[in-house]
């Protein structure tokens, strides 16, 4: 007997320093928070503004460390600050011991839930410097050649559906919990529509909170905004393809930056061959198209060529900036309260920019995006 309960002792006394005290053990370093800095621990998922202000867990730093150790129902994907300033990024608060350094943001070590997180991240933040450089502004500031901002957003495109296909593969193998709730309302506004709407279906009733609301909601207006943007796109196939070569030009009016009002039909009629122009200050492109087509303007002027330019800027201020930063030529038109636009849809106009040269007849002889194309109609022509 006492040899057996001897054995039954030293077995308890073995599961009370093996089995953990806590769920969790959060070991941290934070170097350049000052001593005696508290940090909290709070949760992504919040169900009201005020479960936002009720932390997890709290620890003060002390020589650069810090330490928080609990009890956790279920894994968490949580985010450390001090106060009201989230000082790192998002990691998973789960079972077990997770290393949580601060340098450029938070890096969590200790399992491989967590460094995927943190992978996904920054795939994520990587994508997002890509795509700002290959928005218009990005490209205008890059001063990009043309064939190379089309290289840049054809990466940008590339990228983009690469993430959709890692992001869909996290969400779909996350679902049932907080890492699925997580990955999903990260993703939006960063993967197409399409593919995440009916992920917010299978989000188990817990996890459909005040950031699940807010996203679902925004996911909903973003598929009506494609689908609205794909009605205009069919529109706009049509409306081309009665402005295409062989068709009689569409007669407009509207504002010159000069001063005054401009139809195409004064100029049609006063038996030039009128190089018809869509284009926007903001954009990259077309800006760089604009600055070929008035060079073109310059060398055939005199042989009969005029150039009418409508601009799609949100104001005539814009329009007359982008002008006399790229020393454009010719006459250019902008309604930024809608005239512009209408013209635009007059001629189904659905992306920047586009050109049509039109004869002395009033008849198109050339529609295309491209102003080399231009070019070597007008060496045809003129």
């Amino acid at each position: 007997m006492k040899k057996w309960a001897f054995v039954a002792a030293a077995v308890a006394v073995c599961l009370y320093f093996c089995i953990p005290e806590h769920d969790y053990s959060i070991n941290g370093k934070y170097r350049s928070a000052s001593d005696g800095t508290v940090l909290y621990l709070a949760p992504y998922v919040t169900h009201s503004l005020d479960s936002m202000l009720v932390p997890i867990d709290s620890a003060v730093v002390e020589n650069g460390v810090f330490s928080m150790k609990g009890d956790l129902d279920e894994e968490k994907v949580c985010f450390i600050s001090s106060g009201i300033v989230v000082d790192g990024g998002f990691f998973l608060l789960e079972r077990g011991e997770l290393n949580v350094f601060f340098e450029n943001g938070v890096k969590a070590f200790g399992s491989e839930k967590n460094e995927e997180l943190g992978r996904f991240m920054h795939e994520k933040q990587k994508l997002a410097g890509l795509r700002m450089m290959a928005s218009p502004a990005g490209l205008e500031s890059l001063a990009f050649e043309p064939s190379m901002c089309d290289s840049v957003r054809e990466l940008a495109e590339f990228a983009g559906e690469v993430f959709d296909a890692y992001a869909v593969k996290l969400i779909d193998e996350n679902i049932g919990g907080a890492l699925g709730h997580f990955y999903l309302t990260q993703s939006v506004g960063v993967v197409s529509p399409e593919k995440l709407v009916n992920f917010f279906l299978q989000v188990p009733e817990r996890f459909r909170d005040r950031i699940y609301d807010g996203c679902k909601a925004r996911v909903e207006k973003l598929l009506l905004d494609e689908i609205s943007s794909a009605e205009y796109s069919d529109e706009a196939a049509v409306v081309a393809a009665a402005t295409s070569v062989g068709k009689k030009y569409r007669d407009f009016g509207l504002p010159s930056v000069g001063g005054g009002n401009i139809s195409l039909s004064s100029e049609v009629a006063s038996g030039k061959y009128t190089l018809l122009a869509f284009w926007a200050g903001w954009n990259a492109t077309s800006c760089n198209a604009m600055k070929k087509a008035s060079a073109l303007y310059e060398k055939y002027a005199a042989k009969g060529l005029s150039l009418l330019s409508v601009s799609l800027d949100s104001s005539v201020e814009e329009c007359s900036d982008a002008v006399g930063i790229h020393a454009l030529k010719g006459k250019f038109l902008c309604g930024p309260e809608g005239g512009s636009a209408e013209v635009a849809s007059l001629y189904g106009v659905s992306s920047l920019p586009v050109f049509i040269v039109i004869n002395n007849n009033g008849t198109i002889i050339a529609r295309t995006a491209s102003i080399d194309e231009v070019e070597k109609k007008l060496k045809e022509i003129l």
